[in-house]
């Protein structure tokens, strides 16, 4: 209710100084590219923060992150939008929703305030890299798979093959290096040594007022606490405006939207839309962890991700 507040009173009760408070919100998996509302894109969401750094009105920023994580790709374009920021003189606020863990916490180690709710999931602090192979599922139906290599890593990386020792060992060594990255840039915005943040690191998820106990998180608190430390590391007084940057949608992307919400709503009442079956509430986990492993776009197949939302059935993934 007091987000709620604070977003419809920003808009009808405007201040008489062009300063602003932006808030940018990075909600939903970290993914590469440009992405959608509902999930976190590496150039979507840097443009954004981008913007708010040319926008000479807008004086300082909080990031809202409600996060599990996602590509390691991604999460550094964003931090080094983060960064940016401050070296422009623009201060950054951190403000944690339900998750900010792994990629999430990534993307706001750089920040010059932390603020998290008690219950808050944070830390995660790891990398992993996963290649999906069926080589089994196939042997179950009497498939199998063969072929001639001109390298020694040639057909190492095809779904329908398990991994070589020599490309298990490759993806070790790029997510032990992802790692140690990890660790300094968290160590470098919580100014902390590599060891220190390594103690508390290794993948453990925190809650919020542990959190703030390890140094992970500076102050307990919500989205209004984090505008207000904002615009006083800004030094704005009380006289300042709160606006949401928001990539507008295309006529286009409204007009579709549009249409898919009334032919749904069509559908369901000529009858059209069929229940779902048996079979598929049978096949709901498969198609979770289908899903799920589909999205993981990342060039380097590096993820900080946190599964504190894991999916059904996403235990059998294989991890490095």
């Amino acid at each position: 209710m007091s987000q709620y507040l604070a977003a419809t009173r920003s808009k009808h009760f405007k201040s008489k100084s062009d300063a602003r408070i932006g808030i940018v919100v990075a909600s939903g998996e970290i993914l590469d590219g440009h992405q959608p509302p509902g999930t976190i894109g590496g150039e979507s969401t840097a443009e954004l923060l981008r913007e708010a750094r040319y926008d000479n009105t807008v004086k300082g920023v909080v990031l809202r992150v409600d996060s599990p994580g996602g590509s390691m790709f991604a999460s550094e374009q964003i931090l080094r939008e983060v960064q940016a920021l401050r070296k422009a003189g623009k201060p950054v606020v951190v403000s944690m929703s339900t998750y900010a863990a792994s990629g999430g916490y990534y993307i706001s180690a750089a920040a010059n305030q932390i603020f998290a709710s008690p219950t808050t999931l944070t830390g995660s602090i790891g990398v992993f890299s996963v290649v999906p192979t069926f080589q089994r599922t196939l042997e179950k139906l009497g498939v199998k798979v063969d072929g001639i290599g001109t390298t020694p890593l040639a057909g190492d990386m095809r779904l329908e093959r398990a991994l070589g020792p020599v490309a298990r060992k490759i993806l070790q060594t790029s997510v032990e290096h992802a790692y140690a990255e990890f660790l300094s840039r968290v160590g470098e915005g919580r100014k902390k040594t590599v060891q220190d943040v390594d103690k508390i690191a290794q993948g453990r998820v925190w809650a919020g007022v542990d959190a703030q106990r390890i140094g992970l998180v500076d102050h307990l608190g919500g989205l209004k606490d984090a505008t207000d430390a904002a615009a006083k590391l800004a030094e704005l007084g009380n006289d300042y405006d709160v606006d949401y940057i928001e990539s507008e949608l295309t006529l286009r992307q409204e007009l579709l939207m549009q249409l898919r919400s009334e032919a749904l709503q069509m559908g369901q009442m000529a009858g059209i839309i069929a229940p779902r079956s048996e079979i598929d509430r049978v096949l709901d986990p498969v198609l979770e962890q289908a899903r799920s492993i589909a999205k993981l776009n990342d060039p380097r197949g590096l993820y900080a991700y946190c599964w504190c939302r894991e999916p059904r059935g996403l235990k059998g993934l294989m991890y490095h």
